[in-house]
């Protein structure tokens, strides 16, 4: 009965909310965007929110021009951030947090604008139009106050997860704004995991080292994803709209190996293939955070003129360019359920599911794995991430 329950409530769940083809091509360029930076990152544990960082990155895009706007649609979007394009992510901003019941998204945009500066009417409508972005002018001379003034905003926006996103010196008497994105995620699990079942139990750290950390175990019926390299699960939460993926590959490897085998279609294929199987997972609690500074691996990726480019359509003044995005994520998984959060500034200085009755299919996460979180109607990545060590 719960199976079927599951299946149907699954069905219905898209159903109501499928999303348009135009989000769909948002979200793969949010996708390839964050397995990029996954892959470039440092270290075992390691998590972002391409959601975020995409989103910070078109608030910035709305007052880009010339060549410095063509450089943005070539690399963060399917075609130019049209009208239609920037409804698109409109609509996409409001069904990813339109739901409530089961769990929350909560999405928060702001504007933190030079007290001396005139800001562009145009910019500032439509921020407010498509992000919801709040302007707050700030006064930059007093760069700590202001800097402190930043990241209370960010730690109330995230439940004080995130305290201190800038730290200090990244504000500086020379900024002239910095445009913030914060992302705050809650949900309880569709089914906990018995916290009697769980125990401590192996987990590889690479293929010679082993730790002893506390295993989460159940046996359901779950989304189901599986080749040649890669085996995975889909954990549902309360609210249908959200799913958490889990992929492990199939043999023992480093936190660094499995982080340079990821590709954007290896998520895509254990959203789309996965089949309604019996699982019996073993998952580790775990609790990841990374904070970056991503201006380089930005140019890496493909945006060459944050520094230098035209961003006249934010200020007739000389807004300069971007000096800093810095970015921090942190995903706590547990038997109740997942909390996670990101924030993301740019500062500116001047200058089908198939039922299958066979013996349940073994998924142990005992090795480095990577997960996502999925907003399912518009396959929006909210949070990616590595374990590699998750005590």
């Amino acid at each position: 009965m719960r199976a079927l329950f599951l299946i149907a409530s699954m069905v219905m769940s898209v159903a109501t909310a499928v999303a348009q083809p135009q989000e769909t091509d948002i979200t793969a360029k949010q996708l390839d965007l964050g397995v990029s930076l996954l892959k470039a990152g440092e270290g075992g544990n390691r998590t972002i929110s391409p959601y975020s960082i995409h989103s910070a990155l078109m608030l910035l895009r709305l007052g880009a021009k010339g060549e410095t706007a063509a450089e943005f649609d070539r690399k963060l979007l399917p075609a130019s951030f049209s009208p239609v394009s920037q409804a698109a992510y409109q609509s996409m901003n409001s069904a990813i947090f339109a739901s409530k019941e089961g769990g929350a998204a909560v999405l928060g945009n702001s504007l933190w604008l030079r007290t001396d500066y005139a800001f562009t009417p145009k910019y500032l409508a439509a921020s407010k139009k498509v992000f919801s972005a709040e302007p707050y002018h700030i006064d930059y001379g007093k760069a700590e106050d202001a800097r402190a003034t930043i990241n209370s905003w960010v730690s109330s926006k995230t439940k004080d997860l995130i305290p201190q996103l800038l730290p200090q010196g990244v504000i500086t008497a020379e900024t002239t704004c910095t445009l913030v994105n914060t992302l705050y995620f809650k949900s309880a699990w569709l089914e906990p995991f018995k916290k009697e079942l769980t125990k401590d139990e192996s987990f590889w750290t690479d293929p010679s080292s082993e730790i002893q950390v506390p295993m989460m175990h159940r046996t359901d019926e779950m989304g189901y994803f599986e080749n040649s390299e890669w085996r995975g699960v889909h954990l549902p939460y309360e609210s249908f709209d959200y799913t958490f993926v889990v992929i492990a590959p199939n043999k023992k490897m480093s936190a660094t190996e499995l982080a340079r085998s990821l590709s954007p279609s290896v998520f895509s294929q254990a959203m789309e293939e996965q089949k309604f199987e019996r699982v019996s997972l073993a998952m580790p609690r775990f609790k990841v955070r990374q904070s970056r500074e991503l201006f380089s691996q930005l140019g890496s990726y493909g945006l060459t003129r944050l520094a230098s480019g035209d961003f006249s359509g934010i200020s007739p003044k000389g807004i300069g360019g971007v000096g800093s995005v810095m970015h921090e994520a942190v995903v706590a998984v547990d038997e109740n359920g997942t909390e996670a959060a990101a924030a993301t500034a740019v500062i500116m200085f001047k200058g089908a599911f198939i039922r299958d009755d066979s013996l349940p299919k073994e998924v142990r996460l005992d090795r480095p794995f990577a997960f996502a979180l999925i907003h399912k109607p518009t396959k929006a990545p909210l949070f990616l991430g590595v374990v590699a060590d998750p005590r």
